[in-house]
């Protein structure tokens, strides 16, 4: 699936998609290294690549602080701080992370849900109708480039349209390198995921969070009811409260400050 190449927009280069193996240069070598590992003369503003360790890297908005379980060398997992934040299309450095998003996820997934939701967020269309969002670790490992930083990404409804029938998660695609690790390192992406986007619901009035999956399991868990045979799990206004309070007692997040 090659992304749409928006012709009349000054703000959206045309886009085509390389295969991951060319896109290795040297700066994206290192852009998975601490930022510690990282020579000065490589620290810079743009492209992910940051000056210090509180620097927004990205033009993303950072929307809720969450908290990650990460695996330590004993084998047990503790909380380590994260961000549920927003995507900018008309960013560019948003716009070169997806890039890389699309390059590095698409060919590791069983299903290309990551290249669906950069060929929509390329395109002028679909990128005013939805909104995108990342998970975002923030632990002492502070890598230099968002990218490298991020463990799902989404596409959905944008908050702020007028019809508020339904909040629609269209694509969710966790890191392929977490995903199928068989003892992963970071768990909660996806549960993260869906808390942030039921919070996007509540704030903005729909009447409903609805997702089309086949992992009936995972879903059915966390307590969204499923359309017979039809995969739609929906979560309904009645029970954003209760789903919200049990995702922050399992991952301890009612000591954080939330709203950014």
């Amino acid at each position: 699936m090659n992304i749409r190449s928006i012709q009349n927009n000054s703000y959206m280069p045309q886009y085509k998609r390389t295969p991951p193996l060319q896109q290795k240069s040297e700066e994206q070598s290192l852009s998975c290294k601490k930022i510690d590992e990282i020579p000065s003369s490589y620290l810079r503003g743009s492209f992910g690549i940051i000056n210090n360790k509180n620097s927004l890297s990205f033009g993303q908005k950072h929307l809720y602080q969450i908290n990650l379980k990460k695996r330590q060398q004993a084998g047990h997992y503790e909380f380590i701080p994260a961000y549920f934040s927003k995507l900018n299309p008309r960013n560019e450095d948003d716009r070169y992370f997806m890039e890389k998003l699309d390059g590095f996820w698409s060919p590791k997934s069983d299903r290309n849900m990551a290249g669906d939701i950069a060929e929509d967020f390329f395109s002028e269309r679909k990128n005013k109708e939805n909104n995108f969002y990342i998970i975002e670790k923030n632990d002492d490992e502070y890598y230099v480039d968002t990218f490298c930083r991020t463990t799902a990404v989404v596409e959905t409804t944008n908050p702020k349209s007028k019809n508020k029938s339904k909040f629609e998660i269209k694509y969710l695609q966790t890191n392929p390198d977490i995903l199928y690790q068989d003892t992963p390192e970071i768990k909660g992406s996806g549960e993260l995921m869906l808390y942030g986007c039921v919070k996007e619901a509540k704030k903005n009035g729909f009447d409903m969070v609805e997702i089309y999956s086949s992992n009936d399991s995972f879903y059915e868990h966390l307590g969204l009811i499923e359309r017979p045979k039809a995969h739609f799990f929906t979560l309904y206004p009645q029970e954003y409260d209760y789903f919200l309070e049990r995702i922050e007692k399992k991952y301890n997040l009612k000591q954080r400050n939330f709203t950014i």
